[in-house]
């Protein structure tokens, strides 16, 4: 099972997308929950990776937002393919 963690600081769809043809079955990836530059916002990696045939599975190393502590800044989601889960 190949694994790919991805913190480029909003550059992670460049990644993915040069990434369509390799076998790839877990994604790590640094997602935001605040619209801003250097992070790819959560909503939009949902739905590129449910595209992609990805199921979101655990989500890790969450970070508060620094001037509210009840918001989440980012975190790491992990991604498993869904035929994996499934079976």
């Amino acid at each position: 099972m190949d694994i790919l963690k991805i913190d480029v600081e909003g550059f992670e769809f460049e990644v993915l997308k040069g990434c369509l043809n390799l076998q790839i079955n877990c994604i790590l990836i640094e997602v935001g929950y605040e619209r801003e530059p250097t992070k790819v916002h959560f909503s939009e990696v949902e739905i590129y990776m449910e595209n992609m045939g990805f199921q979101l599975c655990g989500i890790y190393e969450i970070m508060r937002c620094l001037t509210d502590k009840k918001k989440i800044s980012y975190s790491n989601n992990l991604y498993i393919k869904k035929n994996l889960i499934n079976n």
